[in-house]
């Protein structure tokens, strides 16, 4: 019953009420998103597309604090819906699990209820019926609150591995990533994913 014209519409409402407590314009000095200031890259924009040919599903975006990584979250956010499936969230304001809060925001838009235990499996249903990416853009993981949030992202991770049209898309500061990769020196999902698109940095 899906169509793409109604997956299109959801995707851009979706991102933009997400986008909108973090953008503004060049008269609000706390907005970290501009649209008429926002220069994109190139370079990274096209990785980003050799990321979604390739048979990876987590893009990793890190770097120190204030070099752009929100900006570039957002414009390719928006810019990826013209193609694809695709959600945006804020790590700052994820205050339930992952999966819940996407379940919530298909049950706001959508007349069907998507339980949380088989909203993925939905999701990877559209991308396989649409035969187009369903891509789960996370911001700024490092500033969630919970002491658990790195577990729950490496198995949020395993979950989409086993599937074949979610991929995800995070961005975090340089100074902690590692904190998300490793714990009790063994390396986690995340890590395990990121490998097999990205080269290792060793710095990181």
């Amino acid at each position: 019953s899906f169509s793409e014209e109604n997956l299109k519409y959801f995707c851009l409402e979706q991102i933009n009420d997400r986008i909108k407590l973090i953008a503004g314009d060049i008269q609000n000095p706390r907005a970290k998103f501009i649209t008429t200031l926002n220069h994109k890259r190139k370079i990274l924009h096209r990785a980003f597309q050799d990321f979604l040919k390739s048979d990876s599903f987590v893009f990793g975006m890190v770097g120190d604090a204030g070099v752009g990584k929100t900006c570039s979250m957002c414009s390719l956010a928006l810019e990826s819906v013209e193609n694809n499936f695709s959600l945006f969230y804020n790590g700052t304001l994820l205050d339930e699990s992952i999966i819940d809060t996407i379940s919530k925001d298909l049950n706001l838009f959508f007349s069907m209820k998507n339980d949380r235990e088989i909203v993925l499996n939905k999701l990877d249903e559209i991308g396989r019926y649409t035969n187009k990416n369903v891509i789960i853009f996370i911001d700024a993981v490092d500033e969630n609150t919970s002491n658990n949030f790195s577990n729950e992202l490496s198995e949020f991770v395993y979950s989409i591995s086993k599937l074949k049209h979610i991929k995800l898309c995070i961005s975090c500061k340089s100074t902690v990533w590692n904190r998300f990769l490793v714990k009790n020196e063994t390396n986690n999902h995340t890590y395990q994913e990121l490998i097999k698109y990205h080269p290792i940095i060793k710095e990181l």
